[in-house]
C-alpha cells in the first residue's frame, strides 16, 4: 500500500537535517519534494518504504533499532546500509525499498 506524504522536503526541512547528515552538494537549484513517502512493516523482519518525488531522484534508506541509542545518522552510515532506489520523477511510478535488516550483506 502507498501512504500519501504529509512531509514535504522544503528548504527549512533540508537545512535542519544538515547537522544530522552533513552537507550534501548538488548541482540542482531546488530540493526535491517527496509527493509520496511512507513506511510500513510488512512482516516482523521487513519494512517497506514507498516514495515518489517531483523530479528524478535516488533515495537512500537505513533503519536503526529504537534501543540502539542512536540519536542521528550520518550520511555515511545511511549509504553503507546500501538500501536505495531510483525514481524517474512526477510521471514515474511510485518506487519501493524493502529493508529486511540493518544493512545489506556485503558478500
Amino acid at each position: 500500500s502507498v501512504l500519501p506524504s504529509i512531509n514535504q522536503l522544503l528548504d527549512a526541512t533540508t537545512l535542519s537535517t544538515k547537522p544530522a547528515i552533513g552537507e550534501i552538494i548538488t548541482l540542482d537549484q531546488s530540493p526535491p519534494t517527496f509527493t509520496v513517502l511512507g513506511a510500513k512493516g510488512t512482516s516482523e523482519n521487513n519494512i517497506m518504504i514507498t516514495f515518489q518525488c517531483n523530479e528524478a531522484c535516488r533515495s537512500f534508506c537505513r533503519v536503526t533499532r529504537s534501543d540502539s541509542g542512536e540519536t542521528s545518522l550520518s550520511i555515511n552510515r545511511i549509504l553503507k546500509a546500501d538500501f536505495q532506489a531510483d525514481q524517474s520523477g512526477s510521471t514515474g511510478a511510485v518506487q519501493t525499498i524493502s529493508i529486511p535488516r540493518l544493512e545489506r550483506d556485503s558478500s
